[in-house]
């Protein structure tokens, strides 16, 4: 019986050899090697808490190598890309972007590799309301007073765009308006340049503002003149000032108002400038006339004295 199990032990090997061989030439025939590509949705994992997390991209492209069957059970759902934070401090940096890939999968490339990241802390400030009128009311109708139910609010979000912003708007349209009125105006963020700062929260979102309009009373647009301490540095001088807005509209009996050609602001201290700063002054308003808003900003800029 050994006689005939070892009898043509060699070609029997070999007949089974050649049968895998077969075996693995035919299934790669029918199902060979592919690559494809995917593009997957990138995720952040192990969030810092208290801080704000800044990327430009939303999506990656992995290539991956298997079996062509294989590709009919996975969509791009079936992969993950993602960074971990885990580890990582406040500061601009570039991480690895990991994959998960299904069983029977081999990563073939990444595009992007690396994800460039800022991390930086959440930070929130009070900030003034500025409401800006625009549109002329009925005529016949000045406007009296423009009163927001609350002069400042928070800005919160990353420090870098919380520093940066210098006001917060609210934009109220006059056009044809005749009697005194209540509106909820959205308000927004915006820097020195006057440009919204996106990426900043305002809390409250809104504010609501009593505007009162009044019947008879004479509109005048004046220059504002600047009172300055005698305070400023031995060392120092005045290089510029200016007055932000430039020109100020007043309002009241037009005897009164017709007399009147500028407004001046409250004496401006200068003790201790050293370096260009924006002050928030008072007018000195006459009897018997109002403005909508009764504080501007003022420009400085200084110098040191050439030796």
């Amino acid at each position: 019986m050994n006689i005939t199990l070892y009898k043509n032990i060699f070609a029997k090997i070999c007949a089974l050899l050649f049968a895998v061989f077969l075996w693995f030439f035919v299934m790669n025939e029918q199902n060979p090697p592919v690559e494809s590509t995917f593009t997957v949705p990138l995720e952040v994992s192990n969030n810092l808490e208290g801080y704000s997390v800044d990327y430009n991209i939303e999506n990656v492209k992995i290539k991956v190598r298997t079996q062509r069957n294989a590709l009919m059970f996975v969509s791009e759902t079936s992969f993950k890309a993602y960074v971990d934070l885990a580890g990582h401090s406040e500061g601009r940096q570039s991480l690895k972007i990991q994959v998960v890939l299904p069983q029977g999968f081999e990563l073939v490339a990444v595009t992007p590799e690396n994800l460039s990241i800022d991390i930086e802390k959440i930070i929130n400030k009070a900030v003034p309301v500025d409401i800006t009128l625009s549109g002329v009311p009925a005529s016949g109708v000045s406007l009296g007073k423009a009163l927001p139910a609350t002069s400042e609010v928070y800005v919160e979000g990353p420090q870098s765009a919380v520093n940066s912003v210098k006001a917060v708007l609210g934009y109220i349209n006059l056009a044809g308006k005749a009697e005194d009125f209540s509106i909820d105006v959205p308000l927004i963020a915006v820097n020195n340049e006057g440009k919204e700062v996106s990426n900043v929260k305002v809390i409250p979102r809104s504010v609501n503002v009593d505007i009162s309009l009044v019947k008879g009373l004479y509109k005048k647009t004046v220059d504002i003149k600047t009172k300055l301490g005698n305070d400023l540095l031995a060392d120092y001088m005045i290089k510029s000032i200016r007055t932000e807005p430039e020109k100020i509209d007043i309002y009241g009996d037009q005897r009164i108002v017709d007399k009147i050609e500028a407004i001046d602001t409250e004496t401006i201290a200068l003790a201790n400038i050293d370096k260009d700063i924006i002050k928030e002054v008072k007018l000195e308003l006459p009897v018997g006339i109002n403005v909508i808003k009764d504080k501007i900003n003022v420009h400085i800029s200084v110098e040191k004295k050439k030796q």
